[in-house]
């Protein structure tokens, strides 16, 4: 019996302990989401651009945001005239068991009390730095004044911030928020002894600084862009640069690389590489700045300058030869498509920095192939042929260009007239609210007419410089929709199996940059809305703006569009806010609506048509027999 009373009392005690514990234990507040629930739709709680607290740290497509976060916190201290995040970290290390204790799960194992404190510090004051932007801007001008956001869609990265697993404890960020007010004269007098705060302080704000001070121009394909067409980004040919090098199934194209160098030099008369490795390997720091994530450490040195060298040389070789029209009898690509070669190189990820191009160029050419200005006319020839319309008007300088992409976007943005008639009267559109298809718009009463071009010309000209620039002889471009009287006059689309993946390209090239415009994201935008079925299609395609080469049918190409805008960044200012405008003026119109009400409710099927006239006959009908009543009565 006694024995029985002491195991009682051990169980309660135990039952006690457990109870005094739990009392003085914070209840979690950071959650994960219940496997039932997420089950029913993983995507929706998982984050797609940016990781908050630790649930989802370390993730690979959500790696892209670190450098940002670091950005911001670096931009805390300036503004604050600050050196260091002692203070900062200090405030956060004495809280550490109280932020474990907001966290439903354990954390990882790898997630130790300094790379704890560092996460709440570079994810809270991304946070808060963030809300205080949006305090003075909403998030398109939040979008369009800030170039860190040139990859992201700033609304995309709030929604982030509201999942339930990217939750930082609410006093972390209170703390953090009044500890960085606006500038005041408050700086630490503490030397930053700490090693955390030294590691953060030297390490991650001076490695920013050199990163964000190269300027560079090779980028990733954002993940929730990526997610939207995967094998619209993926070479299928042919590797070119590091991101996709050693793929299996490109691996095939590194002997014909091979063969177009061994040919290249027998063409010369050398028998070695060695002084062009020894030149790109001068150049490796200034390659290296170029693509926007590290390389993979397998590249060193001479592993990037031969990379450089093959790829470099196989693409000036390919473009030349291009201009020979070699290509007829040449049995290297037997087994390959020339247009979907072209294709992979105008890829965002397939791309060598511009000035590799032409050093090799210079240092390969013949006595009339040494002026880098010569490689740009045979580049925009050799790609003429798989673009969807004509280029422009555009003076081209190599200065500019970044890689081969880039040039070819530069030569097919709007012409010369019709961007500077854009900057005299370009208004803000608000929203891309503007809902009428190109059938609503033709039951309105607007006619769709095609806009014809001029074979491209491609020569160089001396400017009033002296200096030697290329200029496309082409006045009008693919770009320059207009709207007269009652006819939308848009240019011919030729739409191929590529064209998707060839503007998706172009689109994310341009949400990348920090462009004062995009035109091709602006073009797509205004085709979607002009096209939302297969009828749509229809319609153009009669006209002449829309033609399928090979792409599928109506449905397709309807589907194409419709797909292209998805997770994009909308420019505020429309290339085309002033057609938008215009010709919802003109469909709203009161003559014009009461037509379009009429044809799309009466008129839209041949049932329909019949139905009307018929009863408009018998009304006709009736009308007369009314009168030859009347006429019989007054005769008697």
């Amino acid at each position: 019996m006694e024995d029985e009373h002491e195991a009682i009392d051990r169980l309660s005690t135990r039952i006690d302990e457990k109870l005094s514990s739990f009392s003085t234990v914070s209840l979690p507040m950071c959650f994960k989401v219940p496997n039932l629930l997420r089950q029913t739709n993983e995507k929706a709680y998982e984050p797609q651009i940016i990781s908050i607290g630790p649930y989802h740290h370390g993730k690979d497509h959500l790696k892209g945001m670190e450098a940002h976060k670091i950005f911001y916190l670096n931009r805390l201290l300036q503004r604050r005239g600050e050196t260091g995040v002692r203070k900062y970290v200090m405030a956060l290390k004495v809280k550490e068991e109280k932020i474990r204790e907001c966290y439903a799960e354990p954390l990882d194992h790898n997630i130790d009390g300094d790379a704890l404190v560092e996460m709440m510090l570079l994810d809270g004051c991304f946070i808060i730095e963030i809300i205080r932007e949006y305090q003075t801007w909403n998030l398109g001008e939040l979008q369009e004044r800030n170039g860190n956001f040139r990859n992201f869609n700033v609304e995309s990265v709030v929604c982030d911030l509201l999942l339930v697993e990217n939750q930082l404890p609410f006093f972390v960020l209170s703390e953090l928020f009044h500890m960085t007010p606006e500038p005041n004269q408050e700086n630490d007098e503490h030397e930053a002894t700490d090693h955390l705060s030294i590691w953060i302080d030297h390490e991650k704000l001076s490695s920013f600084s050199t990163v964000s001070s190269s300027g560079c121009s090779i980028f990733r394909v954002p993940n929730l862009l990526r997610q939207t067409n995967e094998k619209a980004y993926e070479p299928h040919i042919i590797s070119i640069g590091p991101y996709h090098h050693g793929k299996d199934h490109l691996k095939g194209m590194e002997v014909h690389k091979m063969h177009y160098l061994k040919r290249l030099l027998q063409r010369r008369g050398e028998t070695s590489a060695h002084r062009y490795l020894m030149a790109l390997k001068d150049e490796e720091k200034k390659i290296r700045e170029c693509y926007a994530e590290p390389l993979n450490p397998k590249f060193d040195g001479d592993a990037l300058a031969k990379m450089m060298i093959l790829d470099g040389c196989f693409i000036i070789e390919l473009i030349r030869e291009n201009q020979t029209e070699t290509q007829k009898i040449d049995v290297d690509f037997r087994n390959f498509n020339r247009f979907s070669l072209k294709r992979d190189l105008l890829l965002v990820e397939n791309q060598l920095p511009f000035f590799v191009l032409t050093k090799l160029f210079q240092m390969t050419g013949g006595p009339n192939q040494e002026n880098v200005q010569g490689f740009i006319p045979l580049a925009l020839l050799f790609f003429s042929r798989v673009m969807p319309g004509y280029g422009n008007g555009l003076v081209i300088r190599d200065q500019n260009i970044k890689n081969l992409l880039g040039l070819v976007l530069d030569s097919w943005v709007p012409s010369l007239k019709a961007r500077d008639n854009y900057r005299k009267i370009s208004k803000e559109y608000g929203g891309w609210n503007f809902k009428y298809s190109a059938t609503e718009l033709h039951e309105a009463g607007i006619k769709f007419k095609k806009i014809d071009h001029e074979k491209i010309v491609i020569k160089p000209e001396i400017d009033e410089a002296g200096n030697e620039v290329i200029k496309m002889g082409n006045e009008k471009s693919f770009f320059d929709i207009k709207f007269e009287n009652d006819v939308l006059w848009i240019p011919t689309i030729k739409m191929y199996a590529y064209t998707d993946s060839i503007l998706r390209n172009f689109i994310v090239h341009e949400q990348c940059h920090n462009n004062d415009t995009r035109y091709v994201t602006d073009y797509v935008t205004f085709m979607d809305c002009l096209i939302n079925t297969s009828k749509d299609v229809e319609l153009l395609r009669h006209s002449g703006i829309i033609v399928n080469n090979g792409l599928g049918d109506d449905e397709v190409v309807a589907t194409v569009f419709n797909k292209l805008c998805d997770s994009i960044v909308f420019s505020k200012k429309s290339f085309y806010s002033e057609i938008f405008i215009k010709v919802k003026g003109y469909r709203e119109k009161k003559w014009n609506l009461w037509m379009a009400n009429l044809k799309h409710n009466y008129f839209n099927t041949p049932w329909a048509l019949i139905s009307v006239l018929a009863a408009v006959s018998l009304l006709i009908l009736a009308a007369v027999q009314t009168i030859y009543s009347h006429l019989s009565y007054y005769k008697r």
